[in-house]
């Protein structure tokens, strides 16, 4: 499984740039066409691919977090359980 990006604060400016789009407009429109805002669309697509290599690998957490593009194990705990209420530790065990 490929990395997905890291986050970086400044990548809706250049997405838009290269699109030729302003970041709101390129925002808006991807909203509209998905459903969700780009951040959020992101994040699902990490938490999905967090639950895989929770499910298939014994990675650490740490391993995990940087595969996925998240910036820290602490950082993919927080959205973890904010998202699926429960912990990665308690996912993978539910896996077992």
């Amino acid at each position: 499984m490929a990395p997905l990006a890291p986050a970086r604060p400044d990548h809706r400016r250049g997405h838009g740039r290269l699109l030729g789009r302003l970041p709101r407009t390129l925002t808006r429109q991807f909203a509209e066409q998905l459903g969700v805002p780009p951040a959020r669309w992101l994040l699902e697509r990490r938490l999905a691919a967090t639950r895989a290599l929770l499910e298939d690998t014994d990675l650490p957490v740490e391993t995990i977090a940087t595969r996925v593009g998240l910036s820290s194990a602490v950082n993919l705990r927080r959205r973890f359980h904010t998202a699926l209420r429960t912990t990665p530790a308690a996912y993978r065990r539910s896996f077992r």
